[in-house]
């Protein structure tokens, strides 16, 4: 993950994602849409978590994390969904 930020928000980001297809797609959400603060992915993140675990999808602009919902009653394919999540929230940790 690569990320622009600007006053502490992302205002891009980019990735070469070399995994799974879950995580290809999670990331490919996650590019097209992600601007935000650190607590902006961490309420996203738990969004997802909670969506994997039954919950609702989460609210636009993120809602093509629908196309995932599949991965829910997999729960070691979670991870999967979540990592670039994971990766944006430890990037934002580092700077």
């Amino acid at each position: 993950m690569t990320l622009k930020l600007e006053n502490g928000r992302v205002t891009e980001l980019a990735h070469s994602t070399q995994a799974c297809v879950l995580t290809q797609a999670s990331a490919s959400i996650l590019g097209a849409q992600l601007a935000g603060n650190k607590r902006a992915v961490e309420i996203l993140q738990e969004q997802v978590s909670a969506m994997l675990k039954g919950g609702d999808i989460p609210p636009a602009p993120f809602t093509d994390y629908e196309a995932l919902l599949g991965a829910a009653s997999h729960h070691n394919r979670h991870k999967c969904v979540l990592l670039p999540l994971e990766a944006v929230l430890d990037a934002l940790s580092e700077s």
